[in-house]
């Protein structure tokens, strides 16, 4: 996946729940969400409102909101198992990495 703009991106992430269920969501501000999953913000999926806490396990960058969707879409389709197969695809990251990422094109909008 080329990112043309990374001030833009959309991220589509997988959390692991406290019950060891996946959840796959989209976001524009990646941090945020997982607040909001985790209680600590307004907002967050009925799904992780019962399995908190949640953490980001994975995440893959994407240029607009369409490509965010159609790739949710696709990995909501998938077993657990080729889900668990993600974390070596070259499209998707750690989700320590994604947040570092975020955080590091945040401080760079800032200057």
């Amino acid at each position: 996946m080329a990112i043309a703009n990374e001030q833009t991106l959309w991220w589509v992430y997988i959390l692991r729940c406290a019950d060891n269920t996946l959840y796959v969501g989209l976001a524009k501000h990646l941090a945020a969400r997982i607040r909001q999953h985790n209680g600590l913000a307004p907002g967050g999926a009925r799904y992780t409102r019962s399995r908190r806490p949640v953490a980001l396990w994975l995440a893959a960058a994407c240029a607009t909101r369409s490509e965010a969707a159609q790739l949710e879409y696709a990995v909501k389709r998938l077993t657990r198992r080729q889900k668990e197969r993600l974390s070596s695809a070259p499209d998707w990251v750690s989700g320590a990495d994604a947040l570092d990422r975020e955080v590091t094109l945040a401080q760079q909008d800032a200057c």
